[in-house]
C-alpha cells in the first residue's frame, strides 16, 4: 500500500507525511529485516521525500505489563499474566494502541492509512473519516498486494509459511501456527515457551488457553508426528480491536481486565481441558464501556474476535514417521 502511494505521487488524494511502525519487540526478526529493505527502496526511488520508518513502543515495557497487577474485577491484584485468548490484548493497546494514539496527538494528523485488502471486508471499519482503506479504494485484493510486491522483487519471505502475521507468541493463533512456528522457527519457539511457562507459573494461564496444551505439551505431540489441522496463519483476532476501537465501537476501557472468565480457576479448568473453547461462540460478551448504555448492541465472542475457534488438539491431518523428516 505505502509504495503503490508513493509510485502513484498524488499528494492530494495520498498525501504521505510520515510512516510510523508501532513495534510489539515480539516481531519475526526477518519482520525487522524487511523494514530496513522497504526504507532502502524508498531511499533510492524516492529520495526527495526524505522519509523515514518510524518506529514507536509502548511506553511499559512487556515485563512491567506481564508481571504487573490486573487493575480492576474480580482479579484484581492478580499478576496479569500473558494476554488472554477470548478478549482484547492488553499489549495490543500498549504497544499499538497507546502508541498510534500518542503519534497521532503529535502529529495533529488528519487521518490514517490502513493496510485492509478489499477481499477483507469484515475488518473494514468505514465510519470514521480519520481512518483511509486505501487497498479498497482500489479494489485490491490480498493476492493483487503480493503481486505487486513481487513485481518489485520486495516480497516478504515469511509469507511463505505464514498467511497472516502477528506477535510469534500470540495467544490468539491457531495450533497449525504454533506447529509452523516451532517447524521453521526454534529460537523463537523457545522464547514462547518460557513465556508460557512463566504465565502458568505466576497467573494460573499460558499462552494457549489449554491445560492439556502447554507449549511443551505440543512440543513433545509435534516430535512425535502430530501436524494439527487448519490455517497457517496467525489468526490474531487483535487486528479486530483495533478496527473496533477505531470505529467507536469499543474503547480503550475495553481492554482493561479483570473479569473475564478465562482467568476464573472454577471455569478454565474442567477435569484438566479447557472445555469451554468449544462453546466460545455462544458466549455473549458487552464490551466494559458499554455496560452504562442504555441500548447495547450485544455479540457473542465469536462475532468480536474469534472467526475460528481453537482445532482440537486431537485431530491431526496427518502423522509422519521420524520428528526430523
Amino acid at each position: 500500500m505505502l509504495l503503490r502511494m508513493l509510485e502513484l505521487n498524488d499528494p492530494v488524494n495520498y498525501p504521505v507525511n510520515r510512516i510510523v511502525f508501532c513495534d510489539t519487540e515480539f516481531e519475526f526478526p526477518e519482520l525487522y529485516e524487511y523494514l530496513d529493505r522497504v526504507q532502502a527502496f524508498i531511499d533510492e526511488h524516492y529520495p526527495e521525500r526524505g522519509l523515514k520508518i518510524e518506529r514507536a513502543y509502548s511506553k511499559m515495557t512487556w515485563k512491567e505489563k506481564f508481571y504487573g497487577e490486573v487493575v480492576s474485577g474480580k482479579a484484581k491484584g492478580q499478576i496479569r499474566g500473558a494476554p488472554l485468548k477470548l478478549y482484547p490484548c492488553w499489549w495490543t493497546k500498549s504497544a499499538k494502541l497507546d502508541p498510534m494514539d500518542r503519534m497521532a496527538k503529535e502529529s495533529g494528523m488528519d487521518f490514517m492509512y490502513i493496510g485492509i485488502a478489499h477481499d477483507e471486508q469484515k475488518r473494514i471499519r468505514d465510519t470514521d473519516e480519520r481512518y483511509r482503506y486505501p487497498l479498497n479504494e482500489w479494489k485490491w485484493t490480498e493476492s493483487d498486494c503480493m503481486d505487486y510486491l513481487d513485481h518489485h522483487n520486495i516480497a516478504l519471505e515469511l509469507y511463505t509459511v505464514f498467511n497472516r502475521l502477528g506477535c510469534y507468541m500470540c495467544p490468539k493463533q491457531s495450533f497449525r501456527s504454533w506447529y509452523s512456528l516451532w517447524l521453521h522457527f526454534p529460537d523463537l519457539w523457545k522464547d514462547a515457551k518460557f513465556w508460557d511457562n512463566e504465565s502458568l507459573r505466576v497467573a494460573g494461564h499460558g499462552l494457549t488457553m489449554r491445560d492439556e496444551s502447554t507449549l511443551e505439551e505440543m512440543e513433545k505431540k509435534f516430535k512425535q508426528g502430530y501436524i494439527p489441522k487448519g490455517s497457517v496463519g496467525m489468526e490474531c483476532r487483535s487486528c479486530s480491536a483495533i478496527s473496533l476501537k477505531q470505529e467507536g465501537i469499543i474503547s480503550m476501557d475495553d481492554f482493561f481486565e479483570g473479569d473475564e472468565f478465562e482467568r476464573d480457576p472454577e471455569v478454565i479448568r474442567t477435569d484438566g481441558a479447557y472445555a469451554h473453547l468449544n462453546d466460545a461462540e455462544k458466549i455473549e460478551w458487552i464490551p466494559p464501556s458499554h455496560k452504562n448504555a442504555l441500548v447495547v448492541k450485544t455479540a457473542t465472542l465469536n462475532d468480536w474476535f474469534l472467526d475460528n475457534i481453537d482445532e482440537d488438539p486431537e485431530d491431526a491431518d496427518c502423522f509422519f514417521d521420524g520428528a526430523d523428516d
